[in-house]
C-alpha cells in the first residue's frame, strides 16, 4: 500500500502542475520533451486517460519530427537536438522507447507506428540486436563502438518490440541478451554492456574513460549506472511469460544474483529502480523470496527520495526531478502489483 499511495501522491502532484494544454508551466521545462515524456503512461495508468490524450497530442505536435524521431530543439545540432540532458541523449532512442510503448498502450497509433518506425533504424539485422547511438550502417560492418549492440538498449528497445507485437525481432533481440549472460567473462568482476556488433563478442575496453560506466558494471565501485541492468532483466521476464521457455527466466535471475552482489550502494543509488521492477516480476514467477527482498528494498530507498508535495529528489535541478519523478511513480506502482501477487514458494 505504501507503494501505492506514494506513486498516485508523485502522479497527482505531476498532473496538477500541467498547464491547460498539457505542458509543464514553466517555459524552460515546457521546451524539453525530457520534461514530459515519461508523464503520459503514469497518466494512463493511473485512472487519467484525458490528460494522457492531452499530454500525447502536444507531443505529436511539438516534438515528433517527420521521421518519428523526437526532439526538443530540431533546429540545434549533434546530440543537444533531443535535449539538454545528456545522459537521456547518450542512449539516443532512450526517449523514443518510452513514447513508443506509451502511445501504443493508449491505441494512439499516429504516434506508435511513426515512433517505431524510427527506432527500427537503430537494429542490427545480422546481431538481432539494437545499437545505442547511432543508427544501424551495414556499411560498416559491425565495426567500431558507435555500432556496437547495448544490452540496456536491447532490454528497452526488445520490450518496445514486443509491445508493438513485433514478436520475432523480439524474440532475437532476447537470445542476443541470453549470449550477452552466457558471454560474460569475469562476473566476479563485472557485467559488461556493450557487444561489438563485428565479431558478436563482448567489448573489454576500447571506451574513453569518463565513459567506462556505459559500458561495464563495476561489481565492486558504488554509483554504477545499475539501471542498465534493469531492462534486461523486465525484458527477459516477459519473454518467459511470452513463450514458457526457461532459458529467459533464467539469463533474468543470473542478472539480479550479479546485481545483488554489488556494491551495497546498488541498493542506495537513486537510479536502481528499474533493477527493483524487474527483481519484483522475476520474484512474482519464480515465488523466490530473494528476488522479493531486492524489490522491496530498492522500492524502501525510492521512498526516502520523496517529499511531502510528492515530487522526489528535492537535491536535483528540477528537469532531473521532473524525469525521475515521472519514473519512480511508474514503477512504485508496478513494484506494488507484482509483489501484491506474490506467493513464496
Amino acid at each position: 500500500m505504501e507503494y501505492r499511495d506514494s506513486s498516485e501522491r508523485a502522479v497527482k502532484f505531476l498532473a496538477e502542475r500541467l498547464n491547460e494544454k498539457g505542458q509543464q508551466p514553466e517555459e524552460d521545462m515546457r521546451k524539453e520533451v525530457s520534461s514530459i515524456y515519461k508523464l503520459p503512461n503514469q497518466l494512463l495508468l493511473s485512472g487519467r486517460e484525458a490528460l494522457c490524450m492531452k499530454v500525447l497530442d502536444d507531443i505529436k505536435q511539438r516534438f515528433l519530427a517527420p521521421d518519428g524521431d523526437f526532439l526538443s530543439y530540431p533546429e540545434k545540432t549533434g546530440w543537444q537536438r533531443k535535449t539538454s540532458l545528456w545522459l537521456l541523449a547518450y542512449n539516443w532512442p532512450y526517449v523514443n522507447g518510452w513514447l513508443t510503448v506509451t502511445a501504443q498502450r493508449a491505441a494512439r497509433y499516429d504516434i506508435s507506428r511513426p515512433a517505431y518506425s524510427y527506432i527500427l533504424n537503430f537494429y542490427n539485422p545480422v546481431q538481432n540486436g539494437f545499437l545505442w547511438r547511432e543508427p544501424y550502417d551495414s556499411s560498416k560492418g559491425g565495426k567500431g563502438i558507435d555500432q556496437s549492440i547495448c544490452a540496456f538498449m536491447c532490454g528497452h528497445l526488445g520490450y518496445t518490440s514486443l509491445f508493438m507485437g513485433d514478436f520475432d525481432r523480439a524474440r532475437a533481440t532476447a537470445e542476443v541478451l541470453c549470449r550477452f549472460v552466457s558471454k560474460q567473462p569475469n562476473l566476479d568482476k563485472e557485467f559488461l554492456i556493450k557487444m561489438d556488433a563485428s565479431t558478436g563478442e563482448l567489448m573489454s575496453s576500447g571506451w574513453k574513460d569518463e565513459d567506462k560506466t556505459f559500458f561495464t558494471i563495476d561489481r565492486k565501485e558504488a554509483d554504477n549506472r545499475y539501471y542498465q541492468l534493469g531492462f534486461p532483466v523486465i525484458f527477459l521476464q516477459k519473454m518467459y511469460l511470452a513463450t514458457g521457455e526457461k532459458h529467459f527466466l533464467n539469463a533474468a535471475c543470473a542478472i539480479l544474483d550479479f546485481a545483488d552482489t554489488c556494491h551495497p550502494n546498488v541498493y542506495k543509488y537513486y537510479k536502481t529502480h528499474k533493477v527493483g521492477y524487474g527483481a519484483a516480476l522475476v520474484a512474482r514467477v519464480t515465488g523466490n523470496e530473494k528476488y522479493q527482498t531486492m524489490a522491496r528494498k530498492i522500492a524502501d530507498n525510492i521512498l526516502t527520495f520523496q517529499e511531502p508535495s510528492g515530487l522526489f529528489l528535492p537535491d536535483c535541478p528540477m528537469l532531473e526531478r521532473l524525469d525521475q519523478s515521472a519514473e519512480y511513480t511508474g514503477w512504485l506502482r508496478e513494484i506494488y502489483v507484482e509483489l501484491d501477487g506474490f506467493v513464496a514458494k
